[in-house]
């Protein structure tokens, strides 16, 4: 399970949250910014992973980016609760938000609330979610040139995942990030 957050401000501040159970991240834009919060969750076990995030934005010319990603297998729970506010003053903001969930197994389920909630007039503002299985074409797709099921299976939770990776710009960070996945891929196909 990782996040990271990115805020590209004038100081170019960096944080990288790690949680096995959930987070809570609100954040306030007090000055005009780029920010892009991205998160993988990788569950396993019979809990909730729960993602609870609030961006506020306060004054005009902000731009933010929330990008999630969850795969979610045997009985755990995933929770995305995900509101962006754009106040009256805020104009030409420009703000995104996407959850999007695979679930491998009866076993798992996924929980998706994005909001947003916009008093300006001047903005660009989005929010989706979706919350799927694997494709079973692509899978046979996969076999019928040779490799497993397992095989098939993790190479397109790799891809998945590193969709929401490749918004890493710090190498060292990302890599740390993709070897956790290939972990918890080794684990899941019993490698």
């Amino acid at each position: 399970v990782y996040s990271a957050y990115k805020q590209y401000s004038w100081f170019d501040q960096v944080g990288t949250f790690v949680s096995m159970v959930g987070f809570s991240l609100p954040t306030f834009f007090t000055g005009p910014l780029l920010m892009l919060i991205f998160s993988v969750w990788l569950g396993w076990f019979p809990i909730i992973y729960d993602t609870t995030l609030v961006v506020d934005h306060a004054v005009p010319n902000c731009v933010s980016r929330e990008f999630f990603r969850h795969i979610l297998d045997h009985e755990a729970t995933g929770v995305f609760q995900g509101k962006v506010v754009v106040r009256q003053h805020a104009q030409k903001t420009d703000g995104g938000m996407k959850s999007q969930a695979l679930v491998l197994g009866e076993d798992a389920s996924m929980n998706n609330k994005p909001e947003l909630e916009i008093f300006a007039d001047d903005v660009v503002c989005g929010h989706g979610a979706t919350v799927g299985q694997l494709d079973a074409n692509q899978i046979f797709y996969l076999q019928a040139r040779g490799l497993s099921r397992g095989e098939a299976e993790s190479l397109l939770l790799e891809a998945f995942a590193n969709e929401a990776l490749d918004l890493v710009a710090d190498e060292a960070v990302r890599a740390r990030f993709a070897a956790q996945t290939t972990d918890w891929l080794a684990h899941r196909s019993g490698r």
